[in-house]
């Protein structure tokens, strides 16, 4: 990271498909304020990874690429019970 004030980030995405419904989310990404994120979402296959690419400056340069891992966890609803 370069100087200046930073930013973290909470990344999350949901793909609906004949297939189901995928999830993505990563819990921290930190980077510049200056700077702007992409995420490549039209490459991620609905499982594993996905990578983000940074622009430092927001001068329309990618100047750096990372990969975030899936940090899905489960989510476990409650169980209500109604009495007839």
């Amino acid at each position: 990271m370069r100087g200046g004030s930073l930013v973290s980030l909470f990344q999350s995405a949901i793909r609906c498909s004949a297939a189901g419904a995928q999830r993505f989310e990563h819990l921290a990404v930190t980077i510049a304020r200056e700077d702007t994120e992409y995420i490549d979402y039209g490459a991620w296959k609905g499982s594993g990874s996905m990578t983000l690419l940074i622009d430092h400056g927001s001068d329309g340069t990618t100047d750096q690429t990372v990969t975030l891992d899936n940090q899905t966890g489960h989510v476990y609803l409650p169980y209500v019970r109604r009495s007839s």
